[in-house]
């Protein structure tokens, strides 16, 4: 098969995060099954605008990526991801469109005309986003910020979630809890959308401390709003007192988080 995927962002942008990680590892899976893959996402920071890395074809497209007024901009992603797409469609014909979130949110409003089938990926809801900037922003400094943002939100909670949940084909929710929110916020047909929760690859872990009897891994930013914050206090449960952690990830809470383990092995030891 032939598939276009559709990302706002890959892993060759600065500042990319797990959906992109999830993306690249879904499209080089697709290749590896014997599938041609080639994913469009706006130019940004990217120098070349055609990369190819592990037989996955990256096409950049230069444009304005701007929700307001979109459809009248000619410029805008969603005017250009359809021409690029329509251009490559033209010669050789996509079997299916993958759009992560509603970054192929162009082609699913043409989807009849180009004659294809679009898989869309969603990886949270609005209204579940809103909540995770509330969480990481809620000072009093923060209340510009928010208000700024919260126009963003009713947009997408009222127009383009709407529009790239309910056009697509089918919807692929990472988890249960996502599903539901969707429904909640879309009410969309019952056999719409189908859970496929994400996948950690396999991989081994070295490591010279002596072992426990039980370990927990966290993988994944190291934000507040993942509750990053209370490791140590999960720890301190008796509960838990034959288990170590490992922890594989970054984020704003890291300095905080060193500095309370510090403390802790500082007061154990004394």
């Amino acid at each position: 098969m032939k598939i276009a995927v559709f990302s706002k962002k890959t892993t060759f942008h600065k500042g990319f995060g797990g959906m992109e990680v999830q993306n690249k590892l879904l499209c080089e899976g697709l290749v590896k099954r014997g599938n041609t893959v080639v994913v469009f996402s706006p130019k940004n920071d990217v120098v070349p605008l055609e990369q190819v890395e592990n037989s996955v074809k990256y096409v950049f497209v230069e444009c304005d990526y701007r929700y307001f007024m979109s459809r009248t901009n000619k410029n805008s992603w969603f005017n250009k991801s359809t021409d690029a797409f329509k251009k490559t469609h033209a010669s050789e014909l996509f079997d299916v469109a993958i759009s992560q979130s509603s970054a192929g949110i162009g082609v699913i409003e043409h989807k009849n005309s180009l004659k294809i089938k679009v898989i869309s990926v969603a990886h949270g809801s609005t209204m579940g986003e809103l909540k995770t900037f509330y969480i990481n922003n809620h000072s009093m400094a923060d209340i510009p910020k928010l208000l700024l943002n919260l126009q963003y939100f009713l947009r997408q909670f009222f127009g383009r979630q709407r529009q790239f949940i309910l056009h697509s084909n089918k919807v692929i929710a990472v988890s249960n809890a996502v599903k539901k929110q969707l429904q909640e916020e879309t009410f969309p047909p019952e056999s719409l959308i189908t859970v496929i929760n994400n996948g950690v690859e396999p991989f081994d872990i070295v490591s010279n401390t002596p072992k426990l009897s039980k370990k927990l891994v966290y993988i994944g930013q190291i934000t507040k709003d993942k509750g990053t914050d209370l490791f140590l206090e999960i720890l301190k449960d008796l509960r838990f007192k034959d288990f170590e952690m490992d922890i594989l990830g970054d984020g704003d809470l890291m300095p905080m988080l060193l500095k309370q383990i510090y403390w802790e092995k500082f007061l154990t030891n004394k």
